[in-house]
């Protein structure tokens, strides 16, 4: 009796094990999954963000407060994008205080990654390229602010490796009831009004022009739309790391 009694607790702390081990492997899966596909976004945001400065018509309204800093402090557009997203991080750790360690590290991740990205494209790639033709810089940056609204959506309802900012407007969203997508045209309108600042106090060339103001009305408004569809997509809610 005693032999089958220990015979069935083997078995039964045997199924347990097994159980625990494969919800492991899923949950590693999972993870694994998330941060490919977030790092995948950022390579693709990194892009649509040196398209935009490429296409030499005005730069999209936070990478145009970005290209100004980098302007002033003589460092690279991605280095400052660093710096900026860092800023915005502190806010959003105290916003959410300091609750969530790894997310943090993970945006700090993040934000280390889309700079070098962003300097990659920019001073690797797109500078050795000339585009004189205006429809085609035209092109050049609707397509990377498509490309870059759409990926940054993606990476704020994977909710991982999110950008600082996007995480900050999106908690501040949260905490005061308010639409994303108008928080982040928020952002985006202070940060047109800083770079205006810079160019008429340092005597910069203009780089808010009319593709700034395509990208002020289309960036937000592509993120917000496709947020809302992402974060319907069983398979994205499925992958989220952090609920």
């Amino acid at each position: 009796m005693r032999n089958i009694e220990k015979t069935h607790f083997f078995c039964y702390n045997k199924l347990g094990e097994d159980q625990v081990s494969e919800r492991i492997k899923m949950k590693l899966s999972k993870i694994s999954m998330n941060l490919f596909l977030s790092i995948l976004a950022f390579i693709l945001t990194g892009l649509g963000t040196s398209m935009t400065i490429e296409g030499a018509v005005g730069i999209s309204s936070f990478n145009a407060l970005n290209y100004n800093l980098s302007e002033v402090f003589k460092i690279k557009v991605g280095t400052m994008t660093i710096i900026l997203n860092v800023l915005f991080l502190s806010l959003y750790v105290l916003m959410t205080k300091g609750k969530f360690i790894l997310k943090y590290l993970l945006q700090v991740l993040a934000v280390s990654s889309i700079g070098l990205v962003i300097n990659f494209f920019t001073y690797s790639i797109f500078s050795k390229i000339e585009i004189d033709y205006y429809p085609a810089s035209l092109m050049l940056l609707v397509s990377g602010v498509v490309i870059g609204g759409i990926s940054v959506a993606f990476i704020v309802a994977l909710d991982t490796m999110s950008f600082p900012v996007e995480a900050f407007c999106l908690e501040l969203a949260n905490v005061k009831r308010w639409q994303f997508s108008k928080v982040r045209r928020s952002v985006d309108i202070v940060s047109v009004t800083i770079s205006l600042l810079i160019t008429l106090i340092f005597s910069y060339p203009l780089v808010v022009r009319e593709g700034t103001i395509i990208s002020l009305l289309l960036f937000s408004t592509i993120i917000g739309y496709f947020h809302n569809i992402f974060t319907k997509i069983d398979f994205i809610r499925e992958l989220k790391v952090f609920i």
